[in-house]
């Protein structure tokens, strides 16, 4: 069980007796409670359920850049290369057999930045509904991750704004109100445990993830 952990080393507060209600631990329900409960009712070793998540985060994380890849009109094989080589980064390596959680939003990136596409081109809700639904699947374990990666869409919107003007602005503000609003809503289950750990737990920004711990 402890590769399946969260890295963070203390969840008891010295000064108040009190444990933490901590995101490393309540975000864990989704998609990882469900998926390894069903591994331990069909009775599989936890290690196999380990690889084939593994390999699950991968394959996801290059079938979404294929997306991505097919949304921006990217053809020939640009497409697989492109898939191939974010699939085997080498940034994987430091995480992938201890805090594989933490590559969720990784894995996503492609799907994201796809989605916005087809939504600012459609203007439909579909787009961003099932983006929400990407969001919810991997927002819920770290914070800090998934804000890095919603910048991504961001930074397409504007581009298409500023620099292919391929949508109006009207539209990219009403894109991403959309995709905002349903991203909010579909995160409030483990937005509310930050918000008890920032009220009653212990500052972990001051005991366990300093700038120093964080370096090393």
């Amino acid at each position: 069980t402890g590769r399946l952990t969260s890295g963070t080393a203390s969840m008891w507060d010295p000064n108040t007796g009190l444990g933490t209600v901590t995101h490393q631990k309540i975000g864990y329900l989704l998609p990882m409670g469900p998926y390894y409960s069903l591994i331990s009712w069909l009775g599989e070793p936890m290690w196999v359920g380990q690889r084939i998540w593994m390999g699950t985060l991968m394959l996801s994380a290059g079938l979404g850049v294929a997306y991505c890849a097919r949304r921006l009109a990217l053809e020939g094989p640009g497409r697989a290369v492109a898939a191939a080589a974010y699939m085997l980064s080498p940034y994987i390596l430091d995480y992938l057999d201890r805090i594989s959680a933490i590559l969720m939003p990784w894995a996503a990136l492609g799907w994201m930045i796809g989605l916005t596409v087809a939504a600012a081109r459609t203007g439909r809700w579909r787009y961003p509904a099932l983006f929400a639904l990407v969001v919810a699947l991997v927002g819920g374990l770290n914070a800090t991750s998934i804000l890095l990666v919603l910048a991504a869409p961001g930074l397409w919107l504007a581009h298409a704004v500023w620099v292919s003007r391929e949508v109006t602005f009207k539209r990219a503000a009403s894109t991403a109100g959309r995709l905002a609003l349903l991203s909010v809503l579909v995160s409030l289950w483990w937005a509310a445990g930050l918000w008890a750990e920032g009220r009653y737990g212990i500052n972990i920004l001051r005991v366990t993830e300093t700038v120093p711990t964080v370096a090393r």
